[in-house]
């Protein structure tokens, strides 16, 4: 969200006491931290557990399932994390 406060582009005006636009606070700042994290999909042969492991260091997978192929996970990675795993990211469906 784009916001424009007394003085300064992209500020709010925001008040503690009474919490006026404290949600919109908490979205400009959510938006910033998490700008690069996106939702993928992934499909880890089981005699790669040692990824499964990692990514379950770094996230916590929205979906988890056993195929015949290797696990199958839904997870929110940051770009880093997406580089770090290309190989195991599916394609996405159109």
């Amino acid at each position: 969200p784009e916001f424009s406060g007394v003085g300064y582009p992209g500020s709010i005006n925001i008040s503690a006491k009474d919490g006026t636009n404290l949600d919109a606070l908490f979205e400009i700042i959510k938006s910033k931290i998490f700008a690069d994290i996106e939702e993928v999909e992934m499909l880890i042969p089981f005699s790669r557990g040692d990824v499964v492991s990692a990514i379950n260091q770094i996230t916590k997978p929205k979906v988890t399932e056993y195929h015949e192929d290797g696990t199958y996970l839904k997870v929110d990675l940051n770009t880093a994390a997406r580089g770090r795993f290309a190989e195991f990211i599916l394609p996405k469906s159109k």
